[in-house]
């Protein structure tokens, strides 16, 4: 297709379009002269084992791809009381809403993925529970989880990633936020932490049990997120065998938060 003129190309799903549920549309985009051309080499392609459906043309009037896309961020409201907006929003928040504004970019977390949203959820409930106090964010990406807990009270932050880019967007989104920020393969730290997020993968959660668990302070909770509901019994053991238990599972859509503490900790 690029080699036809092929441009740019959306991909839409039932996240987009409601009427997609199971099915998944991709839109490209190009300026053809030879609508013959590029139907030549859609054919020799030779995609019909792919797709449910042939693909058709149409004219559409230029669009400007460069604004377009923002019409699917829009303000955001993860939890009773963290919403996410874009900088280019206009938005009027209201008595105990806390904002956090944050563009899409580079590194994984705008609140968009279930995974994300079930974290914010849990650092509101935590906040109103029991405070988070002493805050660690485990795989930060775009430092949204870190934003959020220090909107609901966070005494402290400390934030981790293995990736040298997402780690400067994470330090970029929290300029004016006291934390500290750490490049690192494994979380290790002499402090321990109220609450630990860490909104990764089961594999690399599964690998780093013991280490999250040695992070975590008396009575205080673990968020375990970025895992499907399918894999959420094998995380959950690996936990279990590090001395935590489960005091509460969360799902959203296909994935799960697991929300542990120590195994004698007298908490609920």
């Amino acid at each position: 297709m690029i080699m036809a003129g092929v441009q740019s190309f959306e991909e839409r799903d039932e996240s987009i379009d409601p009427n997609l549920v199971g099915r998944v549309e991709f839109h490209l985009y190009a300026e053809v002269d030879d609508e013959g051309e590029l139907s030549a080499q859609i054919a020799a392609a030779d995609l019909a084992g792919l797709l449910t459906e042939p693909p058709q043309l149409q004219h559409e009037e230029g669009v400007d791809w460069a604004e377009a896309w923002k019409i699917h961020y829009q303000p955001l409201r993860l939890s009773p009381r963290i919403t996410v907006v874009p900088s280019w929003v206009q938005y009027e928040s209201d008595d105990d809403e806390r904002v956090i504004v944050l563009d899409p970019g580079t590194a994984f977390g705008t609140g968009q993925h279930e995974t994300t949203a079930l974290c914010v959820q849990a650092l509101d409930l935590r906040a109103s529970e029991a405070a988070i106090g002493r805050f660690a964010d485990i795989g930060t990406g775009t430092g949204i989880l870190a934003l959020a807990a220090d909107r609901l009270g966070a005494r402290s932050l400390w934030l981790t990633e293995n990736d040298p880019m997402a780690l400067a967007v994470a330090q970029e989104n929290l300029a004016g936020v006291v934390a500290a920020f750490e490049l690192c393969e494994r979380p290790r730290s002499e402090e321990s932490y109220d609450t630990v997020v860490a909104n990764i993968l089961a594999e690399p959660l599964m690998g780093m049990a013991a280490d999250l668990a040695a992070l975590l302070a008396p009575k205080g909770a673990l968020f375990l997120s970025g895992l499907l509901s399918s894999q959420a019994k094998a995380v959950e053991a690996a936990f279990l065998a590090s001395g935590l238990r489960t005091v509460r599972q969360w799902n959203q859509g296909a994935w799960s938060l697991l929300w542990m503490v120590r195994s004698g900790d007298d908490v609920s």
